[in-house]
């Protein structure tokens, strides 16, 4: 189990160094959750084809999932 969180971390942050790391702005509750943790790295989004060289648009869209505004972390992402 202890193994699957720190896979689950390293995810995250990898993540995080591409897409951006989540903020109150567009994950309103984020900073509650219990994990948070304030000094996590903060990083700004970057360009995500410059890491998937060839991906097509639906798969650079797949992967640039962000939770729907106003859900908060604990109702959920928005796939549309």
């Amino acid at each position: 189990m202890l193994n699957s969180v720190v896979l689950s971390c390293f995810a995250f942050a990898a993540r995080c160094s591409v897409l951006g790391t989540p903020t109150e702005e567009i994950w309103p509750g984020y900073t509650q959750l219990p994990a948070y943790n304030p000094n996590f790295p903060r990083y700004r989004p970057g360009q995500l084809s410059q890491h998937v060289p060839g991906l097509s648009p639906e798969g650079l869209d797949l992967l640039s999932v962000r939770p729907a505004a106003g859900t908060g972390p604990a109702r959920g992402w928005s796939f549309s």
